[in-house]
């Protein structure tokens, strides 16, 4: 579980990679769960890296609050610095859950214990047959956001391995998302 305070907020985020045999029960419990409690479920090879999940999350809840969202639900909110994409259509394409592979669920407390968080996603979890894998750092370098990165943009960002420079490119997409050009 991850902790973050956004303007003045205690923002939990409990991730949870795993897979589901039926993926047709799922958006019966996507979105507002509980008094100020979330939860998505997101395609897990589309998403670069546990740092790239949760910044996206941060800039999502910090729109959300602050009132400059493009969603009006928290949960589809998250998706869109996640995907790199104003478009909510876009960001679903991207990220919707797939049959047999892996998924990360995704919950999101605001002002909650810790407690409650975890006992909500327990119950959510076992309601959905959702079989848990461990999860810990990870890259998938395969995804829509990795592909989009050039080597013009490599050449001009500072880092020391391929990784860094990919996950601070990544990183600024997801930034730019609220951004209109």
């Amino acid at each position: 579980m991850y902790y973050f305070d956004v303007d003045g907020h205690k923002i939990l985020v409990l991730p949870i990679l795993g897979v589901l045999e039926d993926i047709g029960n799922l958006m019966n419990y996507l979105g507002e769960i509980d008094d100020n409690i979330w939860f998505q479920a997101i395609r897990f090879k589309e998403v670069y890296s546990l740092k790239h999940l949760l910044h996206s999350v941060i800039i999502g809840v910090r729109r959300f609050l602050k009132g400059e969202n493009i969603s009006k639900k928290l949960h589809m909110e998250i998706l869109l610095p996640l995907a790199g994409t104003r478009q909510i259509r876009e960001a679903l394409y991207v990220l919707k859950p797939q049959k047999g592979e892996p998924i990360l669920a995704l919950f999101i407390g605001l002002n909650v214990t810790q407690n409650k968080l975890l006992q909500i996603a327990n119950r959510v979890m076992e309601n959905l047959g959702f079989i848990r894998r461990s999860l810990q750092e990870f890259v998938n370098a395969d995804c829509k956001l990795c592909k989009m990165i050039n080597e013009n943009m490599l050449n001009a960002t500072l880092g020391k391995t391929l990784h860094e420079k990919l996950e601070k490119n990544i990183i600024m997409m997801s930034s730019l998302t609220y951004m209109k050009m």
